[in-house]
């Protein structure tokens, strides 16, 4: 009964909006809120019926967060003891009490510049943060979801708190991103808690092969002045006004930390002196200035940017004459290995093999679509088809001949049958075919015929034969559509009269019985009738396709294998 009262819930919104819709004085805040409650009676259904897409942030405990922000700003990592750090973890670990999540690191990070310059230790904590690695489940990060969701879900950014998942970590190290650079080779006594495996990752990975990527090398180049400086109507490169201490601490730091890679040091996160048994005079010089900025009305914020400007110049040029960057490929390798290490828990990985009837045949169409396909190896290969007008069987003399190939990665097109190739874990997905029918797949195919209507109603490629694929597509998904009302999957090739009318529009001058304002009426008239079909339907597809199906299956193919003890 709960089932079929919230699809009739949905149902009514349905007919509710399209009503709405048709009167011209409805408001448009109005509509919006019809839309609004649409979408969460949908959502609502999805939970309900057990497919809704459960991929999201923490849902972190907030009242602690208070408590844990009053103590990052009592403390520097030199006056860490071991009572402040088990408040700090205590805290944490409330903080994400319930989310099913592991916290791997935690550090107190502060800029050693802006500290350097201030002699009390409140001062010094100001603009501290608490900076954290936590790992979700396997389910979740092997989840088939867009990668705006991902960065969404992967990151908890409150400036003084900062969270993000292994995989967004991973990601951004190895791209030299210089906030989680400088999370990984803070000083020890920065340390809040760390995993053993935490340990593992920086002494198999030394800050040298990092810090000597282009991306950290440029990143510290570019944001050391790019964001405080702008160039005048003279040419000239001069302070903004808006610039504050604080960033202009920052501005050093970054430049340290190139200074530091081309003498081999590690990131500069410790005290800004202590690394050198002889300082460089720069850097001395630095220091003293930003100490004294408070002190002496005569310093000003544009002193300090002249010295940082020189600075970048020696930097600019010691870059040009002998600097070495380090290959990504390095990093890459041991961040790679580590990373699975670390996701597997447990778990052993046993690389998908594709049997051996069908390789040759498949080794000639990769070496046939060529380009960068030739490189992956046989056991990558999940599926090989022909794309675009060939999978439709509506292609013409002139279709360009498109490939995709898919290699272990999300899923698409199982309910085309006569691929060019398909692996043993292909064919099985293909058996379940009715699992990946879902409302959320006749939206898809709506929202794909609203913007081709858009287009024609524009006039944008009137004339071309742009606007005649544009009209085959829609007629295209509304056949399949038809078979997706009546929870039948579609048939992907088209046939019988409707692939002669679609090869008409295709091949044909659109005149007479296929005049586009003709076809464009047509059009609008099935959408329309399709629009009040949906809404006054008595049942209703799941919202989403069985998502723990099909992440299992990802899982699988991946290799992944839970041991049985």
């Amino acid at each position: 009964m709960t089932m079929e009262a919230s699809c009739d819930a949905v149902q009514a919104v349905e007919r509710l909006y399209l009503q709405l819709k048709s009167d011209d004085n409805v408001p448009d805040s109005v509509l919006q809120k019809c839309i609004d409650s649409l979408e969460n009676l949908r959502n609502l259904k999805s939970s309900i019926e057990g497919s809704e897409i459960s991929i999201s942030a923490p849902d972190i405990e907030e009242s602690c967060l208070l408590e844990l922000k009053q103590l990052t700003l009592m403390h520097i990592p030199s006056s860490l003891n071991d009572l402040a750090r088990e408040n700090f973890i205590k805290l944490i670990n409330k903080t994400f009490n319930g989310t099913d999540v592991t916290i791997l690191f935690a550090a107190l990070i502060t800029c050693p510049w802006y500290a350097s310059s201030q002699k009390e230790r409140g001062e010094q904590a100001k603009y501290n943060t608490v900076f954290i690695v936590y790992q979700t489940t396997l389910e979740q990060f092997m989840a088939p979801v867009n990668a705006h969701l991902v960065d969404q879900t992967n990151i908890i950014d409150l400036d003084w708190f900062y969270a993000c998942e292994l995989y967004h970590f991973v990601q951004f190290l190895s791209k030299g991103k210089t906030r989680y650079v400088e999370a990984l080779y803070c000083p020890q006594e920065a340390v809040l808690y760390q995993i053993p495996l935490w340990k593992e990752l920086r002494s198999n990975l030394p800050s040298c092969k990092v810090t000597g990527l282009k991306g950290f090398v440029e990143a510290c180049r570019g944001q050391s002045v790019g964001g405080i400086g702008k160039k005048g109507k003279d040419g000239k490169f001069r302070l903004k006004d808006t610039t504050t201490f604080r960033q202009l601490c920052d501005s050093f730091r970054l430049l340290h930390h190139i200074h530091n890679s081309m003498n081999g040091l590690p990131p500069c996160m410790t005290d800004v002196l202590e690394q050198y048994d002889s300082i460089p005079d720069i850097i001395q010089k630095s220091v003293d200035l930003l100490k004294s900025m408070y002190q002496n009305p005569d310093i000003s914020k544009k002193d300090a940017f002249i010295l940082l400007c020189d600075w970048k110049a020696e930097v600019d040029k010691c870059l040009g004459s002998k600097f070495n960057n380090t290959q990504p490929a390095e990093v890459d390798d041991i961040l790679g290995r580590w990373h699975m290490s670390m996701r597997l828990q447990g778990r052993t990985y046993v690389p998908h093999v594709s049997p051996e009837d069908g390789i040759s045949g498949m080794l000639g169409l990769l070496e046939k679509v060529g380009g960068p396909v030739t490189k992956l190896k046989p056991e990558q290969i999940l599926l090989i088809t022909q794309a675009g007008s060939f999978m439709y069987g509506l292609n013409t003399a002139t279709s360009d001949s498109d490939y995709v190939i898919i290699f272990t990665e999300n899923t698409e097109l199982v309910y085309k049958d006569d691929h060019n190739y398909m692996s043993p874990a292909w064919k099985a997905l293909c058996k379940q075919k009715q699992k990946f029918l879902s409302e959320k797949g006749i939206q898809q195919y709506m929202g794909l015929i609203k913007n081709n209507l858009g287009m024609i109603k524009r006039e944008k490629h009137k004339g071309n034969p742009q606007e005649r694929k544009l009209f085959y597509q829609i007629y295209h998904k509304l056949y399949s559509l038809e078979f997706m009302i009546n929870n039948e999957p579609p048939p992907v090739k088209c046939t019988g009269s409707t692939k002669d009318f679609i090869m008409r529009i295709r091949t044909q001058p659109l005149v007479d019985d296929l005049d586009r304002d003709v076809l464009h009426k047509d059009c609008i008239r099935k959408v329309d009738e399709l629009k009040h079909r949906l809404a006054n339907r008595t049942s209703r597809l799941r919202e989403n396709c069985d998502f723990e199906y099909l992440i299992d299956w990802i899982i699988t193919v991946r290799g992944v294998v839970t041991n049985v003890t």
